[in-house]
């Protein structure tokens, strides 16, 4: 007689290996994983149920091995399931499926035989009324008031649907009307692009930012310093009562005091002893993963596969080296260890941001001895091994417990920041600082297309479609802004302001007024908007003055088009360029010298400040 060890399913025996280190019939399955210094992950199926007793056990083994007939079938993307998943996303469908066994033996079902179509429903339904739960200090959970995320309800959805789907193949499956999973479970859609995770706010970005670059600047050479000179008492101490003594004596010097201003308070970095210097030196890594984050757009798997050596610089048309960070894209790429590749960092300069970090993380990391070329710059500093700062799974949640550490430490409180909220802001700040963003780089690097261009930039689709996508947003709201506005100028934004009256206000009737013509005009295949830093072109083929040429692209050419609006964000630029015309013809009426063209720029630029102003 065969064991259940022995039976076959789907063409496979149980006992079928399930990773490089894992059998079917393993009451732990670890799942080899491309996470940077986490080779593998682990599902432990001694999941505790309602009556004390944990799924691995005797009377259970029926239900444990339909279990694992689930998850099996979910791994290979079997049953019109979606295709092969990597560990980590295993992993999210493994926590599903045990709060789901749980659930069933809350109600007293310890089969999935128990199940019928009013039980689904009934789990369907307190999925919507499920609460977040958190882990304690102490390792303990506890209920929060948040409900579940959308993405979440989604998921553990799709879970209870594969359950119907493969009801004939499981062992002692349930016997559930087929329908049931698309009528009553219908499969959930797919998430919107860009709509899960919020970005940063701008103010809060820049905050942040600007409070990283000082740590990495001025502050972190400070702590390295400190620490060299205490690591050099401990290497130099013959035993402990020596070193504690050594310690003490440092400590009792006069040193120079190093103030600075975290905050809103002052501190000494001269005075920091060992404890709190570890505290301090982790904030610093933090700091670094918020430069490299926040100016590269990269994921935090990418951000994570980052070694000693990792940047390089490459030439462009104009005599300018680009910098760039070598490192392994692991998302979207066809191998389960990933592949090599690029991400542009900003000019090569001395002073660059993300420059400053990597040489922050390797100097982190070569204290104590020669850096090792394939250590991964985000591994904890040894003092923090095995600590609350260890990270050993080094997960987005330990990432985020870091960064919002450090932004409290640092006096910013008003956001609860997560990893990949930075590369959705690092698309949000393309788009503002550089409309069409890809395109404006093809022209500057003089590049034939968008291929030749593709060189310099990161092989990352993705990234460029939420910069893409970002872009869209940003004219969105930027149309919405015009519709509103009660001052413009240029032809066009004269032509607006005639006819926008029904557009303007905060009512409800103003604001599905804009939402209707935007959504109208957006639809039209042939619309375009250009954002120029003096203004916005409404881009039409048959009435644009440069022809649809960029050389003929300038402020003197959209000035006269038929296509050109200016708003009141533009105005600082025309205070600027009246003030420099004014300067220009002083000193052309002190050498008795008259220019038309400037009297002319100066009128235009008098014209449109009055416009977006009281006169």
């Amino acid at each position: 007689m065969q064991s259940a060890h022995s039976i076959q399913a789907d063409g496979a025996l149980y006992g079928e290996r399930i990773s490089s280190q894992s059998l079917f019939d393993e009451d732990e399955w670890h799942f080899d994983s491309n996470l940077p210094g986490k080779p593998y992950l682990t599902m432990r199926w001694q999941i505790k149920l309602a009556d004390g007793a944990l799924l691995t056990d005797a009377q259970h083994r029926t239900w444990l091995i339909g279990c694992k007939q689930v998850l099996l079938h979910i791994i290979r993307g079997s049953v019109g399931l979606r295709g092969r998943i990597r560990a980590r996303s295993i992993m999210s469908r493994g926590e599903i499926l045990r709060l789901v066994i749980v659930s069933m033996s809350e109600r007293g079902l310890y089969r999935f035989s128990d199940l019928t179509d009013a039980h689904i429903i009934a789990l369907r339904n307190s999925i919507y009324e499920r609460k977040v739960h958190k882990r304690s200090g102490d390792g303990t959970f506890r209920t929060t008031d948040k409900l579940w995320s959308e993405s979440y309800r989604r998921h553990a959805i799709f879970l209870l649907r594969t359950i119907v789907l493969l009801q004939e193949l499981i062992p002692d499956g349930a016997l559930l009307s087929p329908q049931l999973a698309d009528e009553l479970l219908p499969k959930a859609q797919a998430p919107r692009r860009g709509g899960l995770t919020p970005r940063i706010p701008d103010e809060i970005f820049v905050r942040l930012l600007s409070s990283a670059l000082t740590w990495v600047d001025e502050i972190g050479p400070c702590l390295l310093a400190r620490s060299a000179a205490l690591d050099a008492i401990k290497s130099s101490s013959p035993n402990s009562s020596a070193m504690v003594r050594r310690y003490r004596a440092f400590y009792d010097a006069d040193h120079n005091p190093i103030s600075v201003t975290i905050g809103d308070c002052n501190y000494n970095i001269g005075a920091l002893q060992r404890t709190r210097l570890r505290s301090w030196l982790n904030h610093l890594m933090s700091a670094c993963y918020v430069l490299i984050a926040g100016l590269t757009g990269m994921r935090l798997s990418e951000a994570l596969s980052l070694r000693a050596g990792c940047l390089r610089t490459i030439p462009t048309s104009d005599g300018r080296n680009l910098l760039l960070l070598n490192g392994t894209l692991y998302k979207t790429s066809a191998s389960d260890s990933g592949e090599a590749a690029s991400w542009i960092a900003g000019w090569d300069e001395p002073r660059n941001p993300v420059r400053l970090a990597v040489g922050t993380l390797e100097a982190l990391h070569s204290r104590h001895g020669p850096l090792d070329p394939q250590l991964l710059l985000f591994t904890p500093i040894r003092e923090s091994r095995g600590g609350r700062w260890s990270g050993e799974g080094r997960s987005s949640h330990s990432i985020a417990h870091r960064i919002n550490a450090f932004a409290a430490f640092c006096g910013i409180r008003d956001w609860r920041f997560a990893a990949h909220q930075f590369r959705k802001t690092f698309a949000r700040f393309v788009t503002l600082s550089a409309p069409n963003a890809v395109l404006a780089l093809q022209r500057h690097f003089k590049h034939v297309s968008i291929a030749m261009t593709e060189r310099y930039l990161p092989t990352d689709t993705d990234l460029m479609d939420e910069i893409i996508e970002q872009s869209f947003e940003t004219d969105i709201a930027h149309l919405e802004a015009i519709l509103k506005s009660d001052r413009l100028a240029g032809i066009k934004g004269e032509e607006i302001l005639r006819r926008n009256a029904a557009f303007r206000g905060d009512s409800d009737a103003a604001s599905e007024a804009r939402k209707a013509c935007i959504e109208s005009t957006i639809g039209d295949p042939g619309f375009r908007v250009i954002r120029h830093v003096y203004g916005d072109c409404f881009y039409e083929a048959s009435s644009a003055r440069c022809a649809g040429s960029i050389v003929n692209v300038g402020l003197q050419t959209c000035v006269g088009c038929k296509n050109f609006v200016v708003e009141t964000s533009h105005l600082p630029f025309w205070q600027e360029q009246l003030s420099a015309v004014e300067a220009d013809l002083v000193e052309l009426s002190q050498l008795d010298l008259h220019s038309d063209a400037l009297e002319r720029q100066r009128t235009t630029a008098s014209e449109i400040i009055g416009r977006l102003t009281d006169g």
